[in-house]
């Protein structure tokens, strides 16, 4: 050690004993209070679980899990698929007021829409109470937008699974079609918006003869059609060859040959008999 640093951590200030000690104090205060918010979650879960599976709300198997929070945090979870959370959000008010718990319904993360409003319940009240008030004020809102919610997860489930399919068969048909640098690399195969460059260059490190311009494409959610494709420098004779798969109506080629006619006939048979007036 250089005399520099033997001058610096003389002068240094040394904590003192009794610093030390009010900072033990204090984190062992904190810990204590950890684990009695986790206690005291871990009890309203299990007897929540209990009562609502006594009760056979939704068939029963309710469970119940607790969060690593510095207040009380905890979650209900039914096997087919509904959650409630229960957590303390009102802990600055005073009295009563101060201890309760905002009780919300779980969603899948594919829904988006309308849910139902959060209930409150007492921390100090009973299980069979607390239960009693989540299922009259928030279970029959709950049950119904959790199914319309579970329609939405389905519908989109089965939206992703075909365009994962038709990104895979329009890369076969294209290889240079590639996913955004910003896309999720997890589940790229969803994606709705590809792109392509002339810089890919097949396995061999030649270019691939057709990827003579840039463009992207942009598929609906049911992969059922693209609402967007955009080339850009296309030559022309690539563009007429593009301009020509999607004519719908491809013009007529041939050549016009004369046919021989039958022989004359009259429209209408001759007037057996003839009225005059």
């Amino acid at each position: 050690m250089n005399p520099a640093q033997q001058m610096a951590e003389a002068v240094a200030p040394q904590p003192a004993p009794e610093s030390e000690a009010l900072v033990r104090t204090w984190a062992e205060r904190r810990e204590v209070e950890r684990r009695g918010t986790h206690e005291l979650a871990d009890r309203l879960g299990q007897a929540l679980a209990v009562e609502l599976n006594d009760r056979r709300v939704e068939g029963g198997g309710w469970r119940h899990q607790i969060a690593p929070m510095c207040f009380v945090s905890l979650t209900l979870e039914h096997p087919s698929g509904m959650s409630l959370s229960l957590v303390h959000e009102g802990s600055h008010r005073k009295g009563a007021a101060g201890r309760r718990l905002t009780v919300r319904g779980g969603y899948p993360s594919e829904y988006i829409g309308w849910r139902a409003e959060a209930v409150t319940i007492g921390i100090d009240t009973s299980p069979a109470y607390q239960a009693r008030h989540i299922v009259r004020r928030l279970l029959p809102e709950y049950q119904q937008t959790f199914t319309v919610a579970r329609n939405v997860q389905q519908r989109v489930l089965r939206e992703t699974d075909a365009r994962r399919v038709l990104n895979r068969r329009m890369r076969t048909v294209l290889p240079a079609l590639h996913a955004a640098s910003w896309d999720q690399p997890h589940d790229a195969d969803a994606r709705k918006q590809s792109y392509w460059s002339t810089e890919q260059l097949r396995p061999d490190g030649s270019t691939a003869p057709h990827a003579r311009c840039t463009g992207s494409v942009r598929l609906a959610d049911h992969a059922e059609s693209a609402e967007v494709l955009k080339l850009t420098g296309v030559p022309k004779d690539l563009l007429l060859q593009i301009l020509a798969l999607v004519n719908g109506q491809p013009v007529l080629e041939g050549r016009v040959m004369p046919r021989e006619l039958g022989r004359f006939r009259p429209e209408l048979p001759p007037a057996s008999q003839v009225i005059r007036l």
